[in-house]
């Protein structure tokens, strides 16, 4: 399993309300793409931070997925992508901290 986690920050006008500007990529990338997004704290009130992810069998194909949703918000033109950072998480290399037979000890007496 791969997990595709990416980060996107845009600039936002002083006239203009950075949770509308959330919502309305939020709405387009899920309604484009079916993909889990959700605003970001930021420290600015001149940026927008957005997470998108996205769960898969092979990495080539969620790579082509977040590709073609950057090509998307370039060509929509209504909000201002400064940066991305693209994180593609193979689930059999995380640690996880916390040991599963000793949590179903808990759970299963």
């Amino acid at each position: 399993m791969v997990i595709a986690a990416l980060k996107l920050t845009f600039a936002v006008s002083s006239d203009t309300s950075g949770h509308s500007t959330a919502k309305r990529i939020n709405d387009r990338l899920w309604s484009a793409f079916k993909v889990a997004v959700a605003e970001l704290p930021s420290s600015s009130h001149q940026e927008v931070l957005i997470g998108v992810s996205a769960v898969g069998n092979e990495e080539a194909p969620l790579r082509d997925r977040m590709d073609q949703l950057l090509v998307n918000l370039r060509d929509w033109g209504s909000v201002d992508l400064v940066d991305q950072e693209l994180e593609l998480l193979h689930y059999e290399d995380i640690e996880l901290s916390e040991d599963y037979d000793k949590n179903l000890e808990k759970y299963n007496p």
